[in-house]
């Protein structure tokens, strides 16, 4: 299995998880197997110059940045839980 196809199996089992199942550890490992993917189609587009990391990143965008808001909300609700 290569590198791709193991992050995007990381995130796609977990986008398979009941909705009661998405704590915030869930919403940071997928986050992060995003990031990963994008890491990686960049350094192919250094590599491939035809290749283009945007066009090839972009069924993940949206619901990266989706992501970010909601571990957003989770990291601001942890500190004001320490309050």
């Amino acid at each position: 299995m290569t590198y791709f196809e193991q992050q995007l199996k990381a995130l796609t089992k977990r986008l398979a998880l009941p909705a009661k199942a998405y704590t915030p550890l869930v919403f940071h490992r997928m986050r992060v197997a995003m990031k990963k993917i994008n890491a990686l189609l960049a350094l192919l587009a250094y590599h491939y110059p035809d290749l283009d990391q945007k066009r090839e990143f972009h069924p993940f965008r949206r619901l990266f940045k989706q992501m970010g808001q909601v571990r957003d909300l989770d990291v601001e609700l942890e500190l004001l839980g320490r309050y």
